[in-house]
């Protein structure tokens, strides 16, 4: 990578931040809470009328929205907590994302804890489509002796 694209990087990936720190200051004084609230489904804690879908990770994720919808800013979507259960996890993840994003405020952050920045594309508008990604890069452990 060479100066120009690193300049062409910052810039815009300033624009972006830009656009994002917009969104969220709109959505916090229309909804008067700067709360966000992560969503990261498990099988075995959701409850029983859920559970008994075939997919449940969608409509245990659409129930919380709705319940929230008012009250929080932002969603954080747990990647690795929907990938759990394999492409039927990352279905109802993208749908998720939507339905979050549906009423044009809220804001949808993916979460990728496992990932490195391979990983960033999966956020673009033509994937998951969230309005912003956090990915945990860990770096090698070195054993001391």
């Amino acid at each position: 990578m060479d100066d120009g694209d690193v300049v062409a990087y910052v810039e815009r990936e300033s624009h972006v931040m830009k656009r994002y720190t917009d969104k969220l200051r709109a959505v916090q004084q229309t909804r008067k809470s700067d709360y966000g609230l992560m969503l990261a489904p498990k099988l075995t804690a959701m409850p029983l009328s859920i559970q008994r879908y075939d997919d449940p990770f969608l409509p245990f994720s659409k129930m919380v929205i709705q319940a929230t919808r008012d009250l929080v800013c932002a969603y954080v979507f747990d990647f690795s907590a929907y990938f759990a259960i394999g492409a039927a996890g990352v279905v109802a993840l993208e749908r998720a994302i939507a339905y979050a994003r549906g009423d044009g405020e809220s804001i949808a952050i993916l979460h990728v804890p496992f990932a490195t920045r391979d990983y960033a594309p999966a956020s673009s508008d033509t994937a998951l489509a969230v309005d912003l990604s956090l990915i945990h890069i860990s770096e090698p452990t070195r054993l001391r002796r």
